[in-house]
């Protein structure tokens, strides 16, 4: 064998073939079915050593998160729906100023209340730390503050408020990697980075922001702004430059898990997926209605591989990554849907919250009925 693989290096693959060549084809069509799959919402890799040859590789609809588990009620509009990083909370906000926090149980794909939590505002933003013991809420609109509560007790509490004046709108928020750091502002021109240990605050001013994401490298900070822009701010040394443009507002922005995408819900023109090493445009997902109001959208799935989103035509619309139209349009709630949240962790559920003041849990048909089910159809 040593001899034969030394003779191939010097002679090309015309005249000898490469050892287990077949076997090598065979499990590059594996992943390419793997991929191509529309329901594949697994980690798991076909393998010629565990798959059949005979057929393709397809996954059941059955296995897909497509039906209403659970319903939670809220009081008012839903306007921000959130998991915690262990995939173990959920944090759902209102327009009432009601804030809950349930603890999830991925065996009985059921959410419990743990917390009720009443902020002074409406609800319109929710972030939670890395570590998960504390939680960033902003408003929608009038909201001079952020607030960070600490939700590892009984009862939250209020750790510190972000405010520098009156008149500031903070509407967004994210945390640094290492918890220290949270990026904070809103349309009316602060953009704020707030030092827990120090309760120090900095100020970039001029920047109004529809949206902001941290990077992982603990100093870089994406904002979406109302000159149609993503930006990328660096507090430490005051540096910034254009990640990409549209000729479109953008109203929302996602990034993945490993900061590879980015994705934009574009007002009035449907969602844009954005490769973020060179701000190239991909891909622009079709179908979502959105005309007035905020719509959330984001990144879910094993691997990230699927976009659920928001919609003013009361659907949950989910699309396959790599593809424009929409797999799934899921009909439950009877208002607008303007939040989403797929689970990080247990990637087979997502949770949609609407203006018809009700938060729904998504999971597969086949999973273990509770008697909160209700079964979603799709249009």
């Amino acid at each position: 064998n040593r001899l034969i693989h030394k003779i191939q290096e010097f002679l090309p693959a015309a005249v000898m073939l490469p050892p287990k060549r077949l076997e090598v084809l065979l499990k590059q069509a594996l992943v390419l079915q793997a991929r191509n799959c529309v329901y594949h919402n697994s980690d798991f890799i076909p393998h010629i050593s565990n798959s059949s040859l005979l057929e393709d590789h397809t996954c059941s609809r059955d296995m897909f998160p497509t039906e209403t588990k659970q319903i939670l009620e809220h009081r008012d509009e839903v306007l921000h729906c959130t998991w915690s990083n262990s995939g173990l909370f959920l944090a759902t906000g209102a327009l009432d100023g009601s804030l809950y926090i349930w603890k999830y149980n991925p065996q009985r794909y059921q959410l419990v209340e743990d917390k009720l939590i009443n902020v002074q505002y409406n609800v319109g933003y929710i972030a939670w730390s890395p570590d998960d013991t504390m939680i960033c809420v902003c408003g929608v609109e009038k909201c001079p503050e952020a607030v960070v509560w600490t939700v590892t007790g009984s009862e939250a509490q209020i750790k510190c408020r972000i405010t520098q004046n009156t008149d500031d709108v903070l509407t967004c928020c994210a945390w640094s990697p290492d918890n220290r750091f949270i990026y904070t502002g809103g349309q009316h021109g602060q953009f704020y980075k707030y030092d827990l240990h120090t309760s120090t605050a900095y100020n970039w001013e001029g920047v109004r922001l529809h949206s902001v994401a941290a990077l992982r490298d603990n100093k870089t900070v994406l904002a979406a702004d109302s000159h149609k822009r993503v930006r990328s701010y660096n507090f430490d040394d005051f540096t910034d430059q254009t990640v990409c443009e549209d000729d479109s507002q953008i109203i929302n922005m996602s990034m993945s898990a490993d900061e590879k995408y980015l994705l934009l819900t574009l007002a009035k023109q449907g969602l844009l997926l954005v490769d973020l090493a060179s701000g190239t445009f991909i891909r622009k997902y079709y179908g979502i209605l959105q005309s007035e109001y905020k719509i959330n959208s984001c990144f879910g799935g094993a691997s990230e591989q699927f976009i659920v989103s928001g919609s003013e035509d009361n659907l949950v619309y989910v699309f396959k990554r790599d593809c424009s139209t929409p797999i799934l349009k899921l009909a439950g709630h009877t208002r607008i849907v303007s939040c989403v949240a797929w689970n990080p962790v247990y990637t087979d559920c997502f949770v949609s919250g609407s203006d018809d003041a009700s938060v729904r849990l998504w999971g597969p048909p086949n999973s273990s009925d509770s008697e909160s089910s209700v079964h979603g159809t799709q249009v």
